[in-house]
């Protein structure tokens, strides 16, 4: 770009008379010809020149600056006293500020400087420029030559946020290093100093030897628990572990969780009172789902007094993810801990209400995981009155299984879910067998039964779904022709019908109560 840069400055030089306008056409001929023999510097630079005079002044510009600026035919005529008006809003005044500053010292010549442009399209681009001024008599000239540096900036700018990052995580990981160092070292002093007395000291009374031996077991198991979670939660950050995403229920992996601590609840005589709806699915790695909520409980019963009540319920969030909230009415966290909660910079543990211990990064390893699938972990809490924890998992997609013979009833329910129930996504099968291969693939939110089916029954259909999941919970909404059909469906647990002719306000309205996002 120098070239051509000089090459203009001896073109300028050629130009006796600047009062004669037809004098710098060579100027922007040459630059012309030269964008023309590289047809990819069309959109990344463009000339300008400016003629400075008391009686009048005149703006010249290569011929690819509409094209830069995105403009139409009829927007040219804009750029007949300069481009002033397309510069960035934020940088308008910094460009006056210098442009009349450098024509205001007539010994600088040169001019070396940076803005925005704002195109006609809305977006934004960086650019570099330098312009050379020449004085003639009365006449001051502005050659200006401008290069497009947006891809230039947006890559300095990732690396810079790159080199920062890096620059954090490398701060974080000797700080964490250091803590982890000492976590780990700090137990083992205490082991040794017990199993020492042990092995000298033969004065010990049996009760003594106990007290010592559980602490060491204590110790060990909370240190075995520490290390897990460390190389779990390095694995997670390092990327060493690759979710295995399938389709789970939610109350399937609250029950589990509730299951794995029933010997801790029961010994602090605290009730565990989950509300989960049995129609939701999630899709996430299930070892690790069933690790950040087991570990979530595990804390709401440590810091949660004798005879506390804990409960658990779940409900969609949005159309992508599913909410579950634990709530305890514990010790809650004081002011100076809520800031440190997930910071592996600053681990601290405290004792549970009966003294249990823990490990400090139980719950940054869950919120690793939580994000690890996409969602989110969020808390409040009040001191002396509990906590609650939310936290999302992505949902497996939003579907409405609709298990009709008729053609025209089918298509008067797909115009009502499209109109109402957009998130949903309704699938529609006129065969129970098809319905059941659909029902395995799918886990829908809510099943529209009509019993009336050729080949496979209605019964036979939730009698073969009964066999591969036995006391299957999801919703489901009979079609029937009269009321008295539905004795026969109440071995499966369905009480919900509507009778034919249908009533579709009616059904809508039902199939509200249960997906609770009629429009």
């Amino acid at each position: 770009m120098n070239t051509v840069l000089n090459q203009i400055n001896k073109e300028m030089d050629k130009v006796n008379n600047l009062e004669d306008l037809s004098d710098h056409s060579s100027i922007f001929q040459y630059f012309e010809n030269f964008i023309d023999g590289f047809p990819a510097l069309k959109s990344n630079f463009f000339l300008w020149m400016y003629l400075l005079r008391k009686r009048k002044s005149n703006f010249f510009y290569s011929n690819n600056l509409p094209f830069i600026l995105n403009l139409e035919e009829n927007d040219k005529n804009n750029l007949s006293k300069g481009f002033i008006s397309y510069i960035h809003e934020d940088d308008i005044n910094d460009y006056q500020s210098r442009i009349e500053d450098f024509l205001n010292h007539r010994e600088i010549k040169v001019l070396n400087h940076e803005y925005r442009i704002k195109k006609k399209d809305g977006s934004v681009i960086y650019l570099e420029e330098k312009i050379i001024k020449k004085n003639n008599q009365e006449i001051i000239t502005l050659n200006g030559f401008a290069t497009d540096v947006t891809s230039y900036k947006k890559t300095l700018s990732a690396l810079t946020h790159t080199i920062e990052n890096q620059k954090e995580q490398i701060i974080s990981r000797d700080k964490f290093l250091s803590i982890l160092s000492h976590d780990l070292r700090a137990p083992f002093t205490s082991i040794i100093g017990f199993t020492e007395i042990l092995i000298n000291d033969n004065s010990l009374s049996e009760k003594e030897r106990n007290e010592f031996l559980n602490y060491i077991q204590d110790s060990a198991t909370n240190q075995l628990q520490f290390v897990n979670y460390i190389l779990d939660w390095s694995n997670l950050k390092l990327g060493r572990i690759k979710l295995n995403l399938q389709k789970i229920g939610i109350a399937d992996l609250i029950y589990n969780s509730i299951s794995n601590l029933t010997g801790n609840s029961i010994r602090k005589n605290i009730e565990i009172k989950p509300q989960i709806d049995d129609s939701l699915y999630v899709k996430v790695d299930e070892r690790l789902a069933l690790q950040a909520i087991t570990n979530l409980l595990g804390n709401s019963i440590k810091f949660t007094p004798e005879g506390g009540k804990i409960y658990i319920y779940s409900n969609r969030f949005n159309k992508d993810f599913i909410e579950i909230i634990i709530k305890d009415e514990g010790i809650g966290i004081p002011e100076s801990h809520k800031a440190k909660l997930f910071n592996l910079d600053n681990l601290f543990t405290n004792k549970g209400t009966k003294g249990e211990k823990g490990t400090g990064i139980g719950l940054s390893l869950v919120k690793e995981i939580i994000e690890k699938h996409g969602g989110q972990i969020w808390f409040y809490s009040k001191e002396n009155e509990g906590t609650e924890f939310h936290f999302t998992f992505p949902s497996v997609e939003n579907i409405i299984l609709v298990v009709v013979k008729d053609k025209n009833e089918s298509e008067r329910i797909e115009k009502l879910l499209n109109e109402h129930f957009g998130m949903f996504k309704g699938i529609y099968c006129n065969t129970a067998y098809k319905a059941l291969e659909v029902f395995l693939e799918n886990a829908p939110s809510l099943i529209l039964l009509d019993p009336d089916l050729e080949l496979m029954d209605a019964t036979e259909f939730l009698h073969s779904i009964n066999k591969i999941i036995p006391n299957f919970h999801n919703p489901i909404i009979l079609l029937l022709n009269d009321s008295s059909e539905a004795n026969k469906f109440e071995t499966f647990g369905i009480n919900k019908f509507i009778t034919k002719p249908i009533n579709y306000n009616k059904l809508g309205d039902m199939i509200s109560d249960y997906v609770c996002v009629k429009n």
